[in-house]
């Protein structure tokens, strides 16, 4: 098992916390929504893995599962089903505002979490294909039977869908 030192451990969370924020950013400011849903969806899998690293695979797993799985796919078929409608966007904030914004919180953001990187933080204790298939395995199937379950459900509003649609 990879075990870094605490200064890669550090480096590690620290893009994960920079790719959780560019991806929010990334789908705030989107002008498709299509981009929009793949942002957060990358904006889930990143979150994922700072649950795991802080030492919460059970919370990486369920939003690793709902974030990615359900939602995302959900998001997906109705945009594919409804078509996206391009609407005219114009920021609240200026750009550089904007910017300076998020330079000042990821300042602090370092800051506030560089004592932390000296401090011994238990982080996971097993490797993330273990905590998902041996120690919640049980967990983990019932996250798939319910992202079936929501597609099997929107599957079935489908034919409703279209009928709204024609009239």
């Amino acid at each position: 098992m990879y075990d870094p030192t605490q200064r890669q451990a550090f480096m590690i969370a620290m893009i994960t916390a920079a790719c959780i924020l560019v991806c929010a950013v990334l789908a705030l400011g989107a002008k498709r929504l299509l981009v929009s849903v793949t942002a957060l969806v990358g904006v889930s899998a990143s979150l994922s893995l700072m649950l795991y690293l802080l030492g919460a695979p059970m919370l990486a797993v369920v939003e690793l599962s709902v974030g990615i799985g359900l939602i995302a796919v959900l998001l997906v078929f109705t945009l594919n089903l409804v078509g996206e409608e391009q609407v005219e966007r114009r920021p609240v904030l200026p750009v550089m505002v904007a910017v300076g914004l998020l330079l000042a919180v990821v300042a602090a953001l370092v800051y506030l979490v560089q004592p932390l990187a000296s401090s011994d933080l238990a982080g996971p204790t097993s490797p993330l294909a273990q905590t998902l298939w041996h120690d919640q395995a049980a967990n983990t199937l019932l996250q798939i039977v319910l992202i079936f379950a929501g597609l099997i459900s929107v599957l079935g509003l489908l034919p409703e869908i279209k009928e709204r649609t024609e009239l």
